[in-house]
């Protein structure tokens, strides 16, 4: 579990993002509506920016365990799309409830669709505080005195992969995908990747070379 201030400081960025967001989202509605009237724009920055305020608790409900740049990307690009093309289509309330049906809406989608990533705790941290514990000889935390449960093979680290080795494309503990990518460790979470057995059984079903002989051996 990670410490207060690693929730604190998410939960605080995911607000901020969500009011920026919202205000974004009302300025653009707005000068789609009034076609870039300055006062319209502020007032549309104003509301949008409430708004955001308003749905913070399903932001942060929703992103607080999600990876941030991919679910802010999926869920306000395509609400500033939206708030353009329904400020400029619609009229009056009918396009302000839209374009905040459609912002709830990605939202959702995003909530449901997008898998958890966060927090992650990669078997090298202790499981209280999160401490680096590499190169460690002991199982208790220096840091804060947590008994640390045995690594399993899976959790510790090869020094080398043998060249025929194919690691699974994605994560098992995110999900991420790591296709083309020849790190043994996640990028997203840093947890160990396993290995693909069909590529290790299909590798072992290949017919050998026959042994060569030394020209001294034949008789």
């Amino acid at each position: 579990m990670p410490p207060f201030w690693a929730w604190f400081w998410r939960l605080v960025s995911i607000f901020i993002i969500t009011v920026i967001g919202g205000a974004l989202i009302g300025c653009m509605w707005a000068g789609a509506m009034s076609y870039g009237d300055t006062l319209y724009l502020y007032m549309g920055l104003l509301f949008g920016g409430y708004v955001g305020f308003m749905t913070s608790p399903i932001t942060l409900l929703v992103l607080r365990r999600k990876e941030l740049p991919t679910a802010v990307a999926w869920i306000y690009l395509p609400s500033f799309v939206a708030a353009l093309i329904l400020g400029a289509a619609m009229d009056g309330l009918t396009s302000i409830f839209a374009t905040i049906g459609f912002y709830l809406a990605a939202c959702i989608v995003v909530g449901l669709a997008m898998p958890n990533v966060w927090p992650y705790r990669p078997a090298w941290r202790c499981v209280k505080c999160m401490y680096d514990l590499r190169g460690l000889p002991a199982n208790i935390c220096p840091e804060c005195g947590a008994e640390q449960p045995p690594q399993s093979a899976q959790d510790t680290e090869p020094d080398t992969f043998p060249s025929t080795l194919c690691l699974q494309r994605y994560c098992h503990n995110c999900d991420y995908d790591m296709n083309w990518i020849t790190s043994p460790r996640c990028i997203n979470c840093g947890a160990i990747r396993r290995a693909s057995y069909a590529a290790a059984e299909e590798s072992s079903t290949k017919p050998r070379p026959p042994a060569e002989v030394a020209p001294d051996s034949i008789t």
